[in-house]
């Protein structure tokens, strides 16, 4: 198998849409790193989060920086 990346998301507040918070979406989030971690032998540095603090905001420039 090739070299695996990810880009994980997880969006648990929606200030904007005034909804409630989705607490169980950060729990998600580390939930899936680590079974493609233990699961399909991903490392870690193959691995982008967004969303660890709830809300997902974009820089284009942070973007940029992870690009290959």
């Amino acid at each position: 198998m090739g070299n695996i990346k990810a880009l994980l998301v997880s969006v648990s507040q929606y200030p904007v849409l005034k909804l409630q918070a989705l607490p169980l979406c950060i729990n998600d989030l580390y939930a899936v790193r680590k079974a493609l971690i233990y699961g399909l032998n991903v490392l870690p540095e193959n691995i982008l989060m967004c969303g660890e603090k709830g809300i997902v905001s974009v820089s284009y420039t942070h973007l940029r920086a992870h690009e290959t």
